[in-house]
């Protein structure tokens, strides 16, 4: 519960020190996790990633840090995650498909096989 998210950019141009900015999510946490949280970053012309190509983040050896925070109700104690995706990882022009359905008794069936599915739009 209380799931709070960060997403970070490393950009790495030659000749200098690797920078780190911070992006922008569309919602930053949730107070609860009862399904899956797709974690949003919109590209405005605010955003370092505006305009950019798939060469342009090679060519700055692009890295994307998740670090995720939440209280673990089980175990009273918070919890930490952090990962790191390189420029290359990234899937341009695709979508999440849902993880979820609703079923005829009301109930939701989370298909967690289903947490890397994407289609291309």
């Amino acid at each position: 519960m209380d799931m709070r998210a960060r997403l970070l950019v490393s950009f790495q141009e030659k000749g200098s020190a690797r920078t780190y900015r911070p992006l922008e999510l569309e919602r930053e946490s949730v107070v609860l996790f009862p399904l899956n949280w797709t974690i949003v970053h919109p590209i405005t012309e605010q955003s370092p990633l505006y305009q950019k190509t798939a060469t342009e983040l090679a060519q700055l050896d692009a890295e994307f840090i998740t670090v995720l925070k939440g209280y673990d109700d089980t175990f009273s104690q918070e919890i930490h995650s952090i990962h790191s995706y390189s420029h290359n990882e990234i899937e341009w022009n695709a979508r999440f498909d849902l993880m979820y359905e609703s079923n005829s008794d009301g109930s939701t069936t989370l298909h967690v096989d289903q947490i890397n599915s994407v289609h291309k739009v």
